[in-house]
């Protein structure tokens, strides 16, 4: 990954991190064949929420949003 070339290690794990919990929520690009299939731009989005917030960040609320707005 390009932040572990850049010797930004905890970086990159946080990174990877996020997208394996993204992942075993079922959640990703329809080419994924995700349960719950989004746009680039909103798992982009989410994946930036999971690391912004980290253990606050709660999958639960944030499926239940997108039910609400659907």
């Amino acid at each position: 990954m390009m932040l572990e070339s850049l010797e930004m290690v905890e970086e990159a794990a946080v990174i990877r991190q996020a997208v394996k919990d993204v992942l075993e929520q079922g959640i990703g690009t329809p080419e994924l064949g995700p349960d719950k299939p989004l746009g680039c731009k909103e798992v982009g989005d989410l994946l930036a929420a999971v690391v912004a917030e980290g253990d606050a960040f709660s999958f639960e609320t944030y499926l239940d949003s997108l039910a609400t707005t659907a």
